[in-house]
């Protein structure tokens, strides 16, 4: 039972972030298959941490793209933001543990509780790396 709603609760975090986005990304898509292949905790932890990874490279691959398009100016702006971004992230990350270890010494324990903050970790990443995508899209679309 506490499966199936671990599954639940991941499914509905990587329905995307927007409306505007119909289709899933390639990503979530290989997570979702990999969690349907992968019922342990063990399994879902992995298949959830591979997916954070490769958010975390779609985040890299995406701030390049824009950062080339952009005028020197832009790419101080982007830049500077990037770089206040992951210090929020470093900050959320170490809240998101600091959740998790409460909620377990108050349970007793229970290795959901390290899946769900791993999944709330992947959801921070894949916001940023759709945030940057969607203003490389409309920078890319603009003049046509």
């Amino acid at each position: 039972m506490i499966r199936i709603a671990i599954l639940l609760i991941i499914s509905l975090c990587c329905l995307g972030v927007s409306d505007a986005q119909a289709q899933k990304h390639p990503i979530d898509i290989k997570l979702e298959d990999c969690l349907e292949e992968n019922y342990s905790t063990s399994g879902m932890m992995d298949c959830t941490s591979e997916a954070l990874i490769a958010w975390g490279e779609e985040l890299d691959k995406n701030y390049k793209q824009i950062q080339s398009i952009l005028s020197d100016e832009g790419k101080t702006a982007m830049k500077d933001s990037q770089q206040k971004w992951e210090e929020f992230k470093t900050k959320e990350f170490a809240l998101i543990d600091a959740m998790y270890m409460t909620v377990t010494k108050k349970t007793g324990g229970g290795t959901m509780y390290k899946l769900i903050g791993v999944n709330q970790k992947l959801q921070v990443i894949k916001n940023r790396a759709l945030e940057i995508k969607g203003h490389y899209n409309y920078i890319t679309s603009q003049g046509r």
